[in-house]
């Protein structure tokens, strides 16, 4: 247990973090070891990264602070735990990942885009996020799936409207360009 954690537990997280900060703490690491605390709490994510956290980093088990905002585990709509469904409460701090220089297009350690993971349980605001940031609609996960497949095979239309579009919208810049 790292001592951010061990502090934790008798000491709210923001005190700690900015103490840490103030001593010259290196705020990667400490946003490897808080990233699933913090992603309830949007502001102490935000010091972190103005701290110079990089929201591109990579921890040592290979998540990034997008897949640990976008992956919490809580319980889907029937009780049973999804990892997934913790996107659907994680959109200002997938805002401020993507505005701090986040890559839409990295893969998670299981091999998903994040723009595959929003579609795939019809997170639309989020979908539209990462395609504003950059996502690629025709990237494919580990698995040669795409957003766009991954909206449709699990029923959610409107998604999968907003990547078709999307995707419309790529192809046309492309032929513009090649014109």
């Amino acid at each position: 247990m790292s001592a951010v954690r061990l502090i934790y537990r008798s000491e709210p997280l923001d005190k700690i973090v900015k103490l840490l900060l103030d001593r010259g703490a290196d705020p990667s690491f400490i946003f490897e070891d808080t990233a699933e605390l913090s992603v309830i709490d949007e502001e102490l994510f935000e010091l972190l990264l103005d701290r110079g956290a990089d929201p591109n980093y990579v921890s040592r088990n290979g998540s990034t602070a997008l897949e640990l905002v976008m992956c919490r585990e809580i319980a889907d709509k029937y009780g049973d735990k999804v990892t997934k469904a913790g996107i659907i409460e994680s959109d200002p701090v997938v805002k401020l990942l993507l505005e701090k220089g986040c890559d839409p297009n990295h893969l998670f350690k299981d091999g998903r885009t994040a723009l595959a993971l929003a579609a795939s349980i019809g997170a639309t605001s989020v979908v539209k996020l990462l395609l504003k940031s950059g996502a690629d609609p025709t990237a494919k996960s580990r698995d040669k799936t795409t957003a766009l497949s991954q909206a449709i095979l699990y029923g959610q239309e409107s998604t999968a409207t907003i990547l078709r579009r999307a995707m419309h919208q790529l192809a046309r810049r492309i032929d513009s360009e090649i014109l």
